[in-house]
């Protein structure tokens, strides 16, 4: 009590737990994407120097498939360990229980005043949930001793498993549960077109029309993890079949092609069916993370191949080098000739190079017919 007579707390008023939030939502929808460009706008760690300490900002951890508490404690302490250069890991040992992993946390949050833990593709926890695993518990806990906000993200099954307990539900909707389903605002995906258009190799690129955009999103339901593939292997068809421009038609084929298997997925999530959706809940990140490799897996396909027809092109140069040499032709201007004529006839053969650089040096004339044509006709040899 003051002088004046009025009550005063003895000491501060403290929260009873931390903040703690959710971002559920289909697989592709961007969560993900979204929740890491928020955390780079933050440093994940500030060094005190009057303090001498280091403070972890925040930290993400992608929940590892089939995860139990202690995976993923020891997931959160690998993390700390790459981002602080720090040995936690090897202090718990390889023997440590369920306790020490999670005491550990605790005085390691503590001790660097963690901010804000993020923990993404919580749907693989849940054998943790039919296992009775503590995982959940442990971590609504976290917010109350530690004091560390939580945010959790992952698919509509995620958002379920949170739904078990109400004290975990209670502790998520403290600070918000935000549904992330696609971009179906138009404003929203026109910005997002807005950016996608700019990412295009084709000689011929042109900005998507509107009717371009609206096709794209009735294809992919405006989740940009199907968009984004989709625009990629379009391109590859616009290149590969020599038009360099994209369309609606090469959208369509493409996807009829390449994404196929994602048609009774689009088509549970345009019923509305929850029944339908949580049915197709893994499958579409699955099918997506496949799509996503097919592309990598033909970019290589394709980088070897640029390599190997370098290679064959840089063969059939030095050959046809050779023989202007054998005719008396001086090694620079033998050089300079052949890459002239490989620059405007890059599928020649060796042999077709020689041929009409011999005839522009020695007579002068305008190229062969064959050439001209593209068409293979036997040619007198040099040599």
């Amino acid at each position: 009590m003051s002088h004046d007579g009025k009550l005063v707390p003895i000491y501060p008023h403290r929260r009873t737990h931390a903040y703690c939030s959710g971002v559920f939502g289909l697989s592709g929808a961007g969560k993900s994407t979204t929740l890491e460009s928020a955390l780079r706008l933050f440093p994940k760690v500030i060094h005190h120097t009057k303090f001498g300490f280091n403070q972890l900002v925040w930290l993400k951890v992608d929940v590892p498939r089939g995860a139990s508490l202690k995976d993923t404690l020891k997931v959160i302490l690998e993390t700390v360990d790459d981002v602080l250069g720090t040995k936690y890991v090897k202090e718990v040992g390889s023997r440590a229980t369920l306790a020490d992993h999670a005491n550990k946390l605790h005085r390691v949050a503590r001790r660097h005043h963690l901010g804000l833990i993020v923990l993404d593709e919580m749907q693989n926890a849940l054998h943790a949930v039919t296992k009775s695993d503590p995982l959940f518990d442990f971590f609504v806990n976290l917010t109350n001793v530690v004091q560390v906000p939580v945010m959790v993200s992952g698919t509509p099954k995620a958002a379920g498993l949170f739904r078990k307990t109400l004290r975990s539900a209670r502790r998520i909707s403290s600070h918000g549960v935000i549904t992330w389903n696609g971009l179906s605002d138009k404003t929203d995906w026109g910005r997002f077109c807005n950016q996608l258009q700019k990412y295009q190799w084709l000689s011929d690129a042109q900005p998507l029309t509107s009717a371009d955009r609206n096709y794209l999103h009735t294809l992919t339901l405006g989740l940009p993890g199907i968009a984004i593939p989709l625009f990629q292997l379009s391109q590859y068809a616009a290149i590969t079949n020599g038009v360099e421009r994209l369309s609606r038609t090469i959208f369509k084929d493409v996807f009829d092609e390449k994404m196929a298997s994602l048609r009774p997925i689009l088509a549970a999530i345009r019923s509305r069916s929850k029944v339908r959706m949580f049915k197709y809940d893994d499958i579409l990140g699955d099918t997506l993370d496949d799509i996503v490799e097919s592309i990598e897996e033909q970019a290589k396909r394709y980088g070897y191949h640029e390599a190997a027809m370098e290679h064959d092109k840089n063969e059939s140069a030095i050959s046809a080098v050779s023989r202007l040499m054998l005719l008396g032709v001086p090694q620079d201007i033998a050089s300079a000739l052949i890459s002239q004529v490989q620059r405007e006839y890059p599928a020649a053969t060796s042999q077709q190079l020689s041929n009409e650089a011999a005839r522009q040096f020695y007579q002068g004339k305008a190229p062969s017919e064959s050439l001209n044509k593209g068409t293979q006709v036997k040619q007198e040899e040099i040599v």
